[in-house]
Formats: C-alpha cells, structure tokens, sequence
C-alpha cells in the first residue's frame, strides 16, 4: 500500500468534511476558507475591495477623472443619461462575477453584487428601477436577463419599485462586445421603445444594467424613454469600463 497516497486520500476525505466540494470561489474557483454563504475567498475578496469605483472617478460616468476633467463626458460621454453609479470597475475579479451571472448558470454573486450597488446608489428618489431589456429571441438564447436579476436585488433592498414594461428592444442585435467600440452606437440605434400602455411622462427612472462600457445602450434606453416624456435617467450598474 502506498502511504503517501493513502495519507493523501484521508486529507481530502477531511477537507471534503470542512470545505464540500462544489462550494467553490466564483473567482479564483478555489474552495472557500469562510462562510459558505459567501461566493468568494477572502483573498479574491480583497481583489475586489481593489478593483472598486474611487471617489475621484467623474461623478456623472465613474470613468476616471483628471484635474482636466473627465476626457469621456467632454467628448459626449453619456449626454442622456444624467448620472451613473456602480460599485466596481470592470476588471479581472468583478467580471468573473458577471460572466457567472450572465453565463455560468448560477445566481449565487446574485447577494453581493446586490449589496454592493446598493451601497453605491447614492440617490434614492426614483420612481422606478428599470432594467435594460433583452430582446425576446436573446432571452431564449441566453435563458436569463442578468440586468433583470440585478434589477429586482437591488429594488429588494431599496424598495424602488421594479418596472419591467416600460421598455421593450424592438430590435435582435449582435451583443456589444462582439462589435467594435466605433461600430457600437450604430448597432443599438433605435434599438429600444418604450410600448403603447405604460406612461412613462414626468418620471423619474432608475435604469439598471450589468456592465456600463460605452455607455451606447444606456443612451439608447435613456433616448426612448425621454422622447417618450421621461423626465430624468440615471444609470446603475454591478461594473463600469474605466
């Protein structure tokens, strides 16, 4: 018999008692040496800690901000939408945590973004939190609205009311990151409408997103929704391109 294989084995059967398999870091995919609640180690939770939104960052995009000014609102930036917030830049840790969202087929970073943009969110008066809508045809490719999730987390905690009818993407486009930052505007253009029904006139509307990288989509929304007499759009998102 093997000794070292032997003690090797009975390691693991200990370890599986303490940290059960499939309990894993959504990050770094190494067990987790906490709670197991949590979705990531410690050490990927000071990743994040490191990839968040300095206060220095432009108050209306989060891009970064020099004495200057910030170089993105000054070249047009966001023009329709008044104000951004989000809690984290969208670097290594953090995207992680989007793409299992988006992709992995697990909710479970679902708590912990949720806390952490409410924490960014640095108004509250809004009349409704809306999330960025999926067309039909992408809802069925992809099987969730991960701006959809965010969404209601967020109006959990805040209590913002979640409207989810009063946007609809009339348009199936290619997914942003499969085109070119120049090509991006032109591909969401007249994209989104808001439908016969629901009034959105005077309101206030939270609009809420995954990733802000250009910030295209959100103009997009923000352009359909004031021509249909919105009165203010502001943006929260789980990252921001710096």
């Amino acid at each position: 018999m093997d000794l070292g294989k032997a003690l090797g084995s009975f390691l693991r059967r200990i370890e599986d008692l303490v940290y059960p398999r499939g309990i894993n870091c959504l990050v770094c995919g190494d067990r987790r040496r906490t709670d197991p609640a949590t979705c990531v180690c410690p050490g990927c939770l000071k990743k994040l800690e490191d990839e968040r939104v300095p206060a220095a960052a432009c108050p209306r995009c989060l891009s970064y901000a020099s004495r200057k000014g910030c170089a993105f609102c000054a070249a047009g930036g966001m023009k329709d939408v008044r104000r951004a917030f989000a809690p984290l830049y969208y670097l290594p840790a953090s995207r992680a945590l989007v793409i299992s969202l988006k992709f992995g087929g697990t909710d479970e970073a679902l708590p912990l973004l949720g806390e952490w943009m409410e924490v960014s969110l640095a108004e509250r008066d809004f009349d409704c939190i809306l999330p960025v809508p999926l067309h039909p045809r992408r809802r069925r490719e992809r099987g969730v609205n991960q701006a959809a999730l965010l969404a209601s987390e967020v109006s959990r905690r805040t209590g913002i009311p979640l409207r989810e009818d009063l946007l609809v993407r009339k348009k199936y486009t290619r997914p942003q990151t499969a085109v070119g930052r120049r090509k991006r505007k032109s591909n969401v253009l007249d994209a989104f409408a808001v439908p016969s029904g629901p009034d959105v006139s005077g309101m206030k509307i939270l609009l809420c997103d995954d990733v802000r990288t250009t910030g295209n989509t959100a103009q997009a929304c923000a352009r359909a929704l004031k021509k249909a007499g919105a009165a203010d759009v502001c943006l929260l998102t789980a990252c921001a391109v710096r």
